[in-house]
């Protein structure tokens, strides 16, 4: 070898958002009432899932295990949107939420 050889063993490349897309198997979730001002009801094809609530830069707000049809309570935040994201196993949702005043 002139130095000029070049060797490259057991590299993976993974494209994060092809992934996501494959492993995202679709779970139905409906929020309501949105807007809402105190509390909104969580419904959807699971039994029990995580629910995280998120305000708009992404910050948790609320994570907890919730039950199908559980109402989740929102009287202690401002007025704004927020991201609902509901993980059941290895299905995911995102909901959009509006809190008003």
């Amino acid at each position: 070898g002139g130095g000029n050889d070049f060797y490259i063993d057991d590299i993976n490349v993974y494209d994060l958002a092809s992934i996501g897309i494959e492993e995202n198997i679709n779970l139905f979730v409906q929020i309501h009432p949105n807007p809402t001002n105190n509390y909104f009801e969580v419904t959807g094809d699971f039994e029990m899932a995580q629910l995280e609530l998120m305000n708009i830069h992404g910050q948790i707000l609320t994570n907890k295990n919730i039950l199908q049809g559980e109402k989740i309570s929102v009287e202690g935040l401002s007025s704004g949107i927020y991201v609902v994201k509901i993980v059941d196993g290895n299905r995911v949702s995102y909901r959009r939420v509006v809190v008003g005043r």
